[in-house]
């Protein structure tokens, strides 16, 4: 499907009509990212590494009963190892995490082409869209490592669509979700969401108050909910940021 776009030709591709380019994107996106996860963990039976082998320690503590930050230490969001308990009981391996994040990937790239589609002229998001499903980057980390950033890719994309509906505030409940199922790291787009609305105030407010009152409700369940921003106090250079 990848050949196939370059075949096309940027002419082509610009005269398709929304549902045929849309289609064909997506099912190029899926295939690549099947297509290696199947060559990989099915039929070479490789072992899934990196930070996917983690991902399944935090499920399955959760799968024991222990709350994370409480009973474990964990370095994301409160309700990260939640989803992936979610996953593992439905297949306990670390591929089902990797197969998840191809999903993920899939609706994250549908929702950012939406959002481009309100901010910008076609030609610019198609040419970005084969851009995207044709790197080597976003293919390893999703179908090789399964990491969470596509999954805040996907939060960040829904908080986009409600920000340019102006729906400061459902924008705002959607950040502080990325938060808690991803990374705190995910903070670092605040800035530029409330650039894209009209009611910064109610996007920074909301954001902030649900933030606020979702730490307090954990902290009296003994939760640290400042574990995750500790355990990177000695991250420093790109060496060893995420």
């Amino acid at each position: 499907m990848l050949v196939a776009l370059i075949i096309l030709g940027r002419h082509r591709i610009y005269q398709m009509s929304e549902r045929a380019f849309s289609c064909l994107v997506l099912c190029s996106l899926a295939g690549s990212r099947l297509a290696l996860f199947v060559a990989l963990f099915v039929i070479a039976k490789v072992s899934p590494t990196s930070d996917v082998t983690m991902y399944y320690r935090y499920g399955n503590a959760v799968m024991a009963g222990m709350v994370p930050n409480r009973d474990f230490q964990c370095e994301y969001g409160f309700w990260f190892p939640y989803v992936l308990s979610m996953l593992l009981r439905i297949w306990n391996s670390p591929k089902s995490i990797i197969l998840f994040a191809i999903v993920v990937d899939i609706a994250a790239l549908r929702v950012w082409m939406i959002v481009g589609q309100r901010l910008f002229a076609k030609e610019i998001v198609r040419t970005a869209a084969v851009l995207y499903i044709c790197s080597p980057v976003p293919l390893v980390n999703v179908a090789l490592d399964g990491q969470q950033q596509v999954w805040i890719a996907l939060m960040i994309g829904l908080a986009m669509l409600a920000l340019t509906d102006d729906r400061a505030v459902t924008g705002g409940v959607i950040l502080t979700l990325c938060v808690e199922l991803t990374k705190f790291l995910s903070l670092l787009f605040a800035p530029a969401l409330a650039a894209c609305t009209r009611y910064r105030a109610a996007f920074g407010l909301t954001s902030m108050l649900s933030l606020v009152a979702l730490a307090g409700l954990l902290r009296t369940r003994g939760v640290e909910v400042l574990q995750p921003v500790l355990m990177k106090h000695d991250d420093f250079s790109s060496g060893n940021l995420p």
